[in-house]
């Protein structure tokens, strides 16, 4: 058995392709839920435009990411102008 397959993307084990796995795991949707807008203006020093708020929120939207967490209520005037 090759212990590492490539399959074009990753590198993955023969086990995962064995039925006895497979059928361990549901067939459900997988969804993602996205934090970049909010957690990423909470790094030192990033500070995000709301056109780069924006373009964001839409290449997350192209890539079908079905709940997106763009950040929180402004609480001041300098924060309403960064709003989306």
């Amino acid at each position: 058995m090759n212990s590492h397959q490539n399959n074009g993307k990753v590198w993955v084990s023969d086990l995962n392709a064995r039925p006895e796995i497979r059928s361990a795991f549901p067939r459900s949707q997988v969804r993602f839920y996205d934090t970049t807008l909010r957690d990423g203006e909470q790094t030192v020093g990033v500070v995000l435009s709301p056109q780069q708020k924006l373009e964001i929120a839409r290449k997350l939207d192209e890539l079908g990411i079905s709940r997106i967490e763009a950040g929180f209520p402004k609480v001041s005037p300098e924060d309403g102008k960064q709003s989306l």
